[in-house]
């Protein structure tokens, strides 16, 4: 048996009994296969294969630019390597051959015909000597050779001019040169040069070699010479033709091709080279990185490459070149039962093969699953069901190939965006082109059964345009996609005999596309491309065709549709808005809910239980709309009604059913044959009447064919099956009635409401102040006097937007002030209706000036309006409120430093002068106190709304006005009193920045709900109040309370206290309308540090929620998937944005930030026998397995034995609200509520009025119901002084003997032995703590937008330093001070991290220190077995599947800055971070073992 050296043979023995045409089977083995005999057969070879050169072949010394091709025995070997050579070597731009290299060919191998090196002798004295004795095994053999391959040796081959080009039928890892590849044992050594494989479906393949130079002798199924070629071919590891089992060939050519990758590595499909040789060319050309392809050198090349050219040529191969169809296997007479065997062999050795997927489709008799019948032949009781299963797929690079999401992985990025190029702000076709046979110039391919193409054909029919576009009506789904069994009325395909397949129209727009084979298609017959197939664009398109031309035939009654068609004036945002809202909320849900559970095995994941959940909740909000509005954006019909309806009839027909939409728990069943929807309903019916000729319900049944379709796909292309459950056994369950729907359709829809909307409002009255729309009670006169007032320095201004808190604010200042000494007892030296702002606020600018001003005009009568006034402010005037005792109070809703007092701000002035220098400054320093209230602006426009009676205009506007929210959206034009809200929040932020935190305060709304005894010590501070008594504060409490306030004798304010209840906004309105105030906050506020607070209470949930708990994740989680959270801290208690991320300029808060440090020192140590109320743990842990510090501590619980003294909850993620507890925690006071529970709740339990980060490790006294410490090394000593308090051991047995120990006459373990404090700090500050800092530049490189900064930069450096230092100080020890340690757990967290995330995610590899990482490298060889043995001890605290979640912080810092900042810019390597591939956790586990 023969090995690579050229010194020896091939055995060539005699080929086994019945061979036939096949000559004696020659084989090779290589010397690295000795040891693998039994697994590794010789492979088969020609009998011209010479090992010497093969080896020679297989250590080449690749270039750059060398390509090898391999290709399969009668794949297409010749075909190929002359194009190669016409495209390298032969052509120039202009189509004309290269003179010199016409002059070469003969002179250079491979120029006249493929020369295989393995062909060769390695030299010239060989060859002539015929060292092999190849020549001799064949009469005329060296003949022979030299007229297939040429008169050349290896090294002529070697010394071919560059690029070099290698071809082949040699394949695989094993047999093509090794610099090809990347070295597995050398990260650094890159593979060099690349590979392009050629392959041709199996079947015509095996014809083709059967028929190679004379038929087979042994025939296709055997006979005395043989077994024949069938069965030869069927063979697996005993196959005797040359290179073995085609099988295995495939199998082992598709390894080769992903271990290169795309960028060196191509694929050739025989069958993509006939059907579309032009294409292929420029794919090819694009691979090997030559310039732009001429028009003219490729339309040379491709009559070079042509069957005649090449069967004429003076090629060496052109004996080679037969006709080579495709499918020609279809006409041997081998039986159906062996072409069965000849699929379950394909099946078994390459389902999962991505190379091999294109194959099956050339290597079906018939495309499976097309329906039996035309869709008009189908009733409202055809059962699709009952139709053959058809196959998933879509197009890959031009190929039929499997839909990769059923299969459980990723669909490719679509290489194609079929979007319209004529899509601008105002989208039109030409309908009056016609095409050269005067049809149509535009077609529409469409599907009924599909939901928005229904849509689209829907919109042709409304718009009157059937003469304009021509269409065709897919019969269902094929294993090809969608299928028109009688054919397509299009051209090119007009006379062409059905059937006529979809993809064939995406393969003529683009032969390489990568893409769904997706309807509706909107076709241009003209330039034969696609001009759309997104179902909005193409409605979008056609409207504004159809408003622009003589098609324009209205059918429909008068008043539906607008004049400009399916977006009227006025509505296109709107209409986008809202379609995307549906797009994300209801359609793509339904979609997920069916084809995820579906995909999944019926697996009921919380991606199809959210999706579930969002479908009912989007269809509840529809119903509230529908009960106002006729339609969706008013009294017209537009392009999202059409969306809607087509998408509710299918929802009944079908998604209810089939997508499992019924097993939602608390659905209100289905909308049109159900009762749970009845304005859903009405406006179906509606809709009905308006497209009933263009629906077939019939044909949304085939949404129950889905189910097989994804169980059989993967049967056939997987080598994992997962049946469907329940949900493809389902045949003998009853389907919807259809009759039934259609009835609930044909009833009269009734009465629907009309909604004609007024495009502004004037304010109630034309009053206005610095532009700004005043209430009926605003007066000038006494607006000039409050503004030019002298302010004394305790006055006290009190500004409060419009149903915001005022009178509640109002009420507790004077309380505060005036009404309860310090024992809680009340103060009754004033009555409370002697003095203004007592029994209700007072506005300065609602008071006559003077009770001579008020007299005056009541003789000139006009007192009436003031009257009015008078019982909601009291009968007070501005020189009452000015005369009012010190510390004065002036409560308003003027705002700003436009409208508030001049002489309460800073005033800095220059004037000119007469002086030298020709100017003179002098300044003016403001007085007084400014206290600010803000409520979160949804819940302010619903109290607005309902305030004394829902307005006439209701929410959206009608013949009274444009409704409550229309007005608080209309920023620049608000006719509200004191004008937009959003503006006068903007405005007051200004003048709380311009007066500074000593004489400006911001009370927000929910604060003083969540907390209100901390605001109030707050609010006593401000004011230089005596410190608060707690008999006082229970007095004003009860005082101020909404159940005392609107019972107060004589109180004014009584009508306008309301039930003020956080979040009550989410029962009104709908998303859609709510985001439209989330857009108009983010465009007026963001970047406005007063209105951060806010954002929180507007949120309907917390988003950036993980989508699995820390125990669902395993090693293979993608946390990348997940929603991004937002960053955020907690300011005074209240939940903003964290400054550090959103700006590097950002200043930091004037807040000082809270220490929960611990004031019990770590000598005093922990009394951990204590329990708490309920005889748990009075000491609880609340940890994150994703931060390095929190799980040094956790480790540290457990190395010291404290499981059972000290409970701890984990949390599962980062969230919009920080730490989240999804299932909620088991510690008190929390312990007996549901989940989800967030770590903000203990900090602010703690200290309501904390300003800090919301981190983890968090220690908490369960007790007293206080925050121990949330500093990691501290609390790490804590534990390890209370764990050697107790007198007891409780460490594990294998710790013990490694772990410190109090002293040397001791055996409790400790952590921190008071012998070795120092050694302990010092090691801590000089190893941990700087390889900590250098990792957390990491931070400093995301927040900057991925910009290497000197100081990320020295911090990467820094990071390589340190593991040099340590790994050469752990070369002589097992620890860093040689017994267990804090500061080893301190460290060993971090190195963990280092490979499974923050080499990768914090671009330490881009640093120039970098080496390699540490486990899964042989770089650092100390560091890995200490890192080994400390993950032995450490192992249950160790969970590296939680260590991915710092892969989410780069989206999370874009996510905040687009959500909180007014200059958000996604980063590109964010965006691509989502698509590379993580580092493999199972590996880096592995290296542990």
């Amino acid at each position: 048996m023969a090995n690579a050296k050229s010194s020896q043979k091939p055995s060539a023995g005699h080929a086994p009994a019945g061979t036939g045409s096949n000559p004696p089977a020659y084989r090779y083995k290589k010397d690295d296969d000795d040891d693998a005999e039994s697994s590794s057969p010789p492979l088969p070879v020609p009998w011209w294969f010479n090992p010497a050169t093969a080896e020679l072949f297989h250590s080449l010394p690749m270039e750059d630019d060398d390509v090898i091709v391999s290709s399969g025995v009668k794949m297409g070997t010749s075909w190929l390597t002359n194009l190669l050579v016409s495209l390298l070597y032969e052509y120039d731009d202009d189509g004309k051959l290269i003179s010199e290299a016409v002059a070469n060919r003969e002179k250079i191998p491979g120029r006249l015909g493929q020369t295989y090196p393995d062909s060769l002798y390695p030299t010239r004295a060989a060859k002539d000597a015929d060292e092999q004795g190849i020549y001799k095994r064949m009469p005329q053999g060296r003949k022979i050779l030299d007229d297939v391959f040429g008169d050349f040796v290896w090294e002529d081959l070697v010394r071919q001019p560059r690029p070099r080009m290698f071809a082949s039928h040699l394949f695989g890892r094993k047999y093509l040169p090794r610099e090809l590849f990347d070295d597995d044992e050398d990260a650094k050594r890159k593979g060099k040069g690349r590979l392009i494989v050629v392959v041709r479906n199996l079947k015509d393949t095996m014809c083709s070699l059967h028929n190679f130079r004379g038929t087979a002798i042994d025939g296709w199924l055997g006979n005395e010479h043989g077994p024949g070629s069938f069965r030869r071919w069927v063979t697996l590891d005993g196959c005797p033709n040359a290179m073995g089992s085609a099988f295995h060939w495939v199998r082992e050519a598709g390894a080769a091709v992903e271990h290169i990758g795309k960028e060196r590595a191509l694929v050739v499909h025989y069958e993509s080279l006939i059907l579309n040789f032009a294409a292929q060319l420029v794919r090819i050309n694009s691979f090997l990185g030559l310039p732009d392809l001429a028009e003219a050198k490729a339309r040379a090349i491709e009559v070079a490459c042509s069957l005649d050219t090449m069967a004429s040529s003076n090629l060496r191969t052109r004996r080679n070149c037969r006709k080579g169809g495709i499918c020609g296997w279809r006409d041997i007479e081998v039986g159906d039962d062996l072409w069965a065997e000849f699929d379950d062999t394909f099946n078994e050795v390459l389902a999962g093969v991505e190379m091999a997927e294109p194959m099956r489709f050339f290597q079906w008799k018939d495309v499976p699953g097309r329906p039996p019948s035309s869709s008009r032949g189908c009733d409202a009781d055809a059962d699709p069901r009952k139709w053959p299963s058809y196959l998933l797929v879509m197009l890959k690079e031009g190929m039929v190939v499997p839909d990769l999401y059923f299969l459980g992985k990723d669909r490719p990025t679509p290489t194609t965006e079929f979007r319209s190029s004529l899509y601008s702000s105002e989208p039109s076709l030409d309908f009056d082109a016609r095409n050269v046979d005067g049809s149509s110039r535009y077609h529409l391919f469409l599907s009924a059964s599909c939901p928005l193409a229904s849509a689209v054909g829907a919109a042709r029919s409304l718009l009157g345009l059937e003469d304009a576009i021509t269409v065709d009506v897919a019969d269902g789904q094929s294993s090809a996609g969608w299928v028109f069994l009688n054919g397509s009325t299009c051209p090119p395909w007009k006379g062409r005999e059905g059937p006529f397949w979809l993809y064939e129209a995406y393969q003529l727009a683009d032969p390489l596309c990568t893409t769904i084979i997706s309807v509706p298609v909107l076709f241009d017959t003209v330039t034969q491309k696609i001009v759309s197939n997104d179902s909005w664009e193409v409605i979008k398109l056609i409207s504004g065709g159809a408003s622009r031309t003589d098609f324009n035939v209205w059918r429909n009654p008068p008043g539906v549709i607008a004049k400009e068609g399916l977006f009227p004036i006025g509505t296109v945002d709107d209409a986008e808005k809202m379609f995307s809202h549906l797009q994300a909320n209801l359609f793509t849900p339904t979609e997920t809910a069916g084809v995820e559970c579906l995909r999944s095995g019926n697996a009921e994941s919380p991606i199809v239980i959210e999706a579930r959940k969002k479908v009912f909740k989007s269809l509840e909000e529809l119903e509230g709309l529908l009960g106002q509005n006729r339609f969706l954006l008013g009294n017209d019909v537009t392009a999202v009604d059409i969306h809607l309806a087509t998408f509710l009839f299918a929802f009944d027909a079908c998604y209810y059913d089939a997508h499992a939409l019924r097993m939602t728990e608390g659905n209100h069943g289905p909308v049109l044959t159900g009762d749970g929807h009845p304005n859903l309903k009405a406006y179906s019916r509606e809709m009905y009447r308006l497209l009933k000729s263009t629906l077939n319900f019939a044909s949304f049944r085939h949404g129950f064919r889905l189910a097989h379709a994804v169980s059989l796909t993967r049967q056939s292309y997987s080598r994992y099956t997962v049946s469907a459950g329940k949900l493809t056994s389902s045949l003998d369950e009853e389907l919807p009635d259809l009759n039934d729907i259609v009835s609930s359709l044909e009833v009269p829809a009734g009465d629907r409401p009309s909604c004609p909307l007024k495009e502004s409002a004037p304010p109630p009255n034309k009053i206005k102040c610095e532009g700004v729309p005043m209430p009926f009670f605003f007066r000038q006169d006494s607006y000039n006097i409050f503004r030019d007032m002298d302010v004394m320095e305790d006055d006290i201004f009190l500004s409060s937007g419009v149903k915001m808190g005022t009178t509640w604010v109002n009420k507790i200042l004077n309380t505060l002030l005036h009404d309860f000494d310090e024992d809680g007892n009340k103060v009754t030296s004033h009555s409370d209706d002697s003095l203004p702002n007592r029994l209700g606020q007072s506005y300065p600018e609602a008071m006559p000036p003077t009770r001579e001003v008020e007299q005056q005009e009541r003789e000139q009568g006009k007192g009436k309006k003031w009257d009015i006034a008078k019982t909601i402010f009291g009968d007070f005037t501005l020189d009452d409120l000015l005369g009012q005792t010190a510390p004065r109070l002036f409560s308003t809703h003027l705002f700003g430093q436009r409208m508030l007092p001049t002489k309460l701000f800073d005033v800095r002035k220059t004037e000119k002068n007469q002086e030298p220098l020709g100017k003179r400054s002098f300044s003016h320093k403001g007085k007084g106190r400014l206290i600010v209230v803000v409520r979160n602006l949804k819940d302010t426009l619903v109290s607005l709304h309902h305030f004394q009676g829902v307005p006439k205009d209701g929410w959206y506007g009608n013949e009274h006005g444009p409704g409550s929210l229309r007005r608080y959206l209309d920023v620049d034009d608000c006719p509200n009193a004191y004008g937009s809200t959003f503006n006068w929040v903007k405005a007051s932020a200004a003048a709380v920045n311009d007066i500074g935190p000593e004489r400006s305060l911001v009370i927000c709304y929910e604060a003083l709900k969540n907390n209100f005894d901390a605001q109030l010590r707050r609010i006593n501070d401000f004011l230089g109040l005596p410190p608060l008594s707690k008999a006082k504060t229970q007095a004003i409490s009860e005082a101020c309370s909404a159940k005392n306030m609107k019972t107060q004798t004589g109180a004014r304010f009584k009508s306008m206290v309301r039930k003020g209840a956080i979040g009550d906004w989410t029962n009104y309105l709908d998303e859609i309308h709510w985001e439209k105030v989330d857009r108009t906050f983010s465009k007026v506020l963001s970047g406005v540090e007063l209105a951060e607070p806010l954002r929180f209470f507007q949120f309907e949930d917390i988003p950036g929620m993980p989508l699995l708990s820390a125990k669902e994740c395993d090693l293979n989680t993608d946390p990348r998937s997940w929603p991004p959270p937002l960053l955020v801290k907690l300011r005074e208690g209240m939940i903003v944005p964290d400054p550090y991320f959103l700006n590097k300029n950002t200043p930091q808060s004037t807040v000082v930030p809270t220490q929960f440090k611990s004031t019990i020192r770590p000598e005093c140590y922990l009394r951990l026998e204590e329990t708490g109320n309920d005889g748990s743990p009075r000491f609880h842990l609340f940890l994150a397995g994703s931060c390095p510090l929190a799980s040094s501590v956790a480790a540290a619980r457990i190395l010291l034995g404290l499981e059972n003294l000290i409970s701890m909850d984990t949390s599962d993620g980062q969230s919009g609200a920080g730490w989240v507890f999804l299932k909620g925690v088991t510690c008190c006071p929390w312990k007996e509520r549901e989940g989800p529970f967030w770590l903000y709740e203990a900090y602010q339990l703690a200290d309501p009025l904390c300003t800090t980060s919301i981190s983890v490790p968090l220690l908490w006294d369960t007790v007293a119901q206080k925050i121990v410490s949330n500093d990691s090394w501290e609390i790490m000593k804590m534990l390890s002084g209370a764990a050697s308090d107790l007198g007891f051991c409780s460490s594990p047995d294998d710790v013990l003997h490694v772990i410190a120990k109090q002293d040397q006459n001791s055996n409790i373990p400790t952590l921190f032995p008071d012998c070795m404090e120092q050694d302990i700090e010092q090691m801590h500050v000089s190893t941990v703590k700087p390889l900590l800092d250098g990792v957390e530049t990491g931070f400093e490189y995301l927040r900057n937008g991925y910009v290497e900064t000197q100081l990320v930069l020295e911090g990467r450096n820094k990071v390589f330093v340190m593991l040099e230092e340590l790994e050469e100080l752990l070369g002589d020890r097992s620890f860093l001070l040689h017994n267990l340690t804090g500061v080893d757990v301190r460290l060993a967290f971090c190195l963990l991290q280092f490979d499974a995330c923050y080499w990768d995610k914090f671009e330490l590899r881009s640093s120039e220190k970098y080496r390699g990482p540490i486990l899964t490298g042989d770089i650092y060889p100390n560091l890995k077995a200490y890192l080994k043995g400390m993950y032995r001890l450490m192992k249950p605290a160790v969970h590296f599947e939680s260590f991915r979640q710092l892969y989410r912080l780069g989206h999370a810092i874009e996510f905040t800055r687009q959500s909180y900042s007014r200059s958000a810019v996604a980063s590109d390597k964010a965006l691509n971070g989502m698509k590379k591939e993580l580092p493999n956790l199972n590996d880096i586990v592995s290296s542990l073992a």
